[in-house]
């Protein structure tokens, strides 16, 4: 069953921008996905709840590192901009796990946007809130998660349209944090990264809409060395 934070669909739904917005010559049909696209993705991540970011040194790691955590159950996973092959790695993947769904993350500009969605990518991650990022996606009904800090920065990466909102980086104790933020900030819905511990899996009476593992949930070795 999922957690009771999950029970109203309509707070995961992107705030409705200002009309004046979509008249500036910021949405661009190009880009464009539906609304049930963006509910799909957002459906997906609830049900699932656990996310395999992968960064590795070289570009011939990344797919030995993903391939693993897929392996391992993962149905979600982020590959970062700061991976070399990046976005080859977007679109192969996309190409060869169709039960997985694939997002890319370190997204820091519109541009970042754009060649990853031309690569594939069902959602965008980003380290830092960049409110003319997270606008821009809310126009075209694409999923980003914006890296935020404190209740502050997460509120306003929810004004601005982000339906998800990344604690970035996760910290020991972090869940005490996000539940004190839900209560306060119920039309939240955060996302920890980073610092989460494989044996810190989501919890049903956790208030977080999904978690999302890195570093920790594969072995450098195996991926160095994977026979």
């Amino acid at each position: 069953m999922l957690p009771t934070m999950l029970r109203s669909r309509q707070a995961l739904r992107p705030l409705r921008l200002p009309t004046a917005m979509t008249t500036r010559g910021l949405a661009n049909a190009t880009y464009m996905r539906s609304r049930e696209s963006f509910e799909s993705v957002l459906d997906r991540l609830a049900l699932h709840r656990a996310c395999a970011v992968l960064r590795t040194p070289t570009a011939e790691a990344a797919p030995l590192a993903m391939k693993a955590a897929i392996d391992g159950g993962f149905k979600v996973v982020e590959f970062t901009l700061t991976t070399p092959g990046c976005l080859d790695h977007v679109a192969n993947f996309r190409s060869s796990e169709p039960d997985v769904m694939v997002g890319c993350g370190t997204v820091m500009d519109i541009a970042d946007a754009k060649a990853a969605l031309d690569a594939g990518s069902e959602f965008l991650v980003a380290p830092v809130f960049q409110p003319e990022v997270v606008t821009w996606c809310a126009l075209h009904n694409v999923v980003i998660i914006p890296g935020c800090q404190t209740p502050t920065e997460a509120y306003n990466a929810y004004k601005a349209g982000a339906p998800i909102q990344k604690i970035f980086p996760g910290v020991a104790g972090g869940h005490m944090w996000i539940k004190a933020v839900s209560a306060a900030l119920p039309m939240l819905k955060l996302n920890p990264t980073s610092g989460v511990e494989v044996r810190a899996r989501p919890h049903k009476h956790r208030p977080s809409l999904a978690y999302a593992l890195s570093r920790s949930a594969s072995t450098r070795r195996r991926v160095q060395r994977p026979h």
